[in-house]
């Protein structure tokens, strides 16, 4: 099952990026995070937020191509 959804997003994901710019926000982390680890959700939502706000420039300027 498990690797099923795996498939299932590879593909997904490659058709999306056929059709159009896919913007890869990463956030880094200075600390390990797991799976089940909800207590940890506010710090992963953070770093998810200044990863985002660096790519912030270059998604303006695909905007603004448009």
């Amino acid at each position: 099952m498990y690797m099923n959804n795996i498939l299932k997003s590879t593909f997904a994901f490659y058709n999306l990026a056929h059709h159009t710019e896919v913007v890869a926000v990463l956030p880094e982390f200075d600390r390990s995070i797991g799976s089940f680890d909800a207590e940890q959700f506010p710090y992963v939502i953070e770093q998810g937020e200044r990863a985002t706000e660096a790519q912030l420039p270059y998604i303006r300027r695909l905007l603004a191509a448009a």
